[in-house]
């Protein structure tokens, strides 16, 4: 995640550790000094809700059990996506139009959603990598895109670490990376990834599936992005992910690391895929984005998509690096004629990424 550069521990003591995110990097010096020992909060965790459900104090274990479920219900309590009530359609207009809704979760945090139907032929979606960095919203519009988000992790040196494949051909692999704890390598590099697939007769399907998942006979990648972790797993939040992905690992002393900060609310960015074969694209933010959006929690995340609608889903890279593009006009009317696109979530300046993930319309491509 982006411009994090600490890591939580249950311990008293934090070990100095490098992930291989760029936006996990290492603090020289006392690592007690920049972060905060989330294991001996100083108020009780019922004095550390804010009004409207905000946690004043981040990771939800140290929350009583009702008040962690009190806090929880305020970000999943929205409905499906198809009961939103505010809409922008996004460039192009057909007949089956992309949509913009913003809306806030009862901890008022700040979403922003992109719903294409994938099942109509208008929509595809696309990974786009940069050579070097680059904001989301300038390769975004440099590919005249409809919409976009930021997309998988990426190291200090602008190197992808996260597996990405576009037309048929690997544009990034990680397994060159160096970074990588040896222990947990194997685990990250199978990190959940998102695969459009395509088939002899031209038709395609997406899934959400870890890297060294098999391919579905008659089927080959036509595109991937990876990162992670899963959010769903038959319908419920699949917390095993964080581990399983090497999300959370151990440390010499075996305390628990949080290499994204999973247990604290923050600015995420998210895909998931309805049962009908719609993509939601979402992205909610954080202080650093909106002062008044306090952010979310992986589990809180994984809540959302599965309240809006989707049957999988997948994390990407957050924090700063959350970012949301869309082609929207001023009068929030369906265009034919194409018009600059703009962040509708970012933080300011924008900061650059590695690779994105688009929404393109078919018939512009």
């Amino acid at each position: 995640m982006a411009d994090v550069g600490k890591l939580e521990s249950t311990s008293s003591t934090i070990q100095d550790s490098t992930d291989e995110s760029s936006n996990n990097r290492p603090i020289s010096g006392d690592w007690n000094k920049h972060v905060r020992n989330y294991a001996t909060p100083s108020k009780s965790p019922e004095d550390q809700i804010a009004k409207g459900g905000v946690l004043e104090i981040p990771p939800l274990s140290h929350l009583s059990k009702v008040t962690r479920h009190e806090a929880l219900a305020k970000v999943a309590d929205i409905p499906n996506w198809r009961e939103l009530k505010s809409k922008t359609p996004l460039w192009p207009c057909d007949a089956s139009p992309a949509v913009l809704y913003e809306f806030h979760t009862g901890n008022g945090s700040r979403v922003n959603l992109v719903v294409a139907d994938l099942k109509s032929g208008s929509w595809q979606l696309h990974p786009a990598i940069n050579e070097k960095l680059h904001p989301t919203s300038e390769k975004a519009e440099k590919d005249k895109v409809t919409a976009a988000i930021n997309g998988g992790y990426f190291a200090p040196n602008g190197q992808s670490v996260s597996h990405v494949v576009i037309d048929g051909k690997v544009v990034a692999n990680p397994s060159t990376y160096k970074g990588f704890p040896e222990k947990y390598r194997s685990q990250i590099l199978n990190r959940a990834e998102l695969r459009v697939l395509i088939n002899e007769a031209g038709i395609t399907e997406v899934d959400i599936t870890p890297h060294n998942a098999p391919i579905p006979e008659g089927y080959k990648i036509l595109h991937s992005l990876q990162a992670g972790p899963n959010l769903l797993k038959e319908g419920v939040f699949d917390e095993a992910a964080l581990r399983r992905e090497a999300f959370i690992r151990k440390d010499d002393k075996g305390n628990d690391l949080y290499v994204i900060r999973s247990s604290t609310p923050a600015a995420r960015t998210a895909i998931g895929i309805t049962e009908d074969g719609h993509a939601l694209m979402v992205s909610v933010a954080d202080k650093s984005h909106d002062k008044r959006s306090p952010g979310v929690t992986i589990k809180q995340l994984a809540l959302l998509m599965d309240a809006l609608g989707c049957t999988k889903a997948l994390n990407l890279d957050g924090g700063a690096s959350t970012t949301m593009f869309a082609r929207t006009s001023k009068e929030g009317v369906c265009e034919i004629t194409m018009k600059p696109g703009k962040p509708v979530n970012s933080k300011n300046p924008e900061t650059w990424v590695k690779s994105i993930l688009e929404l393109r319309h078919v018939g512009e491509h």
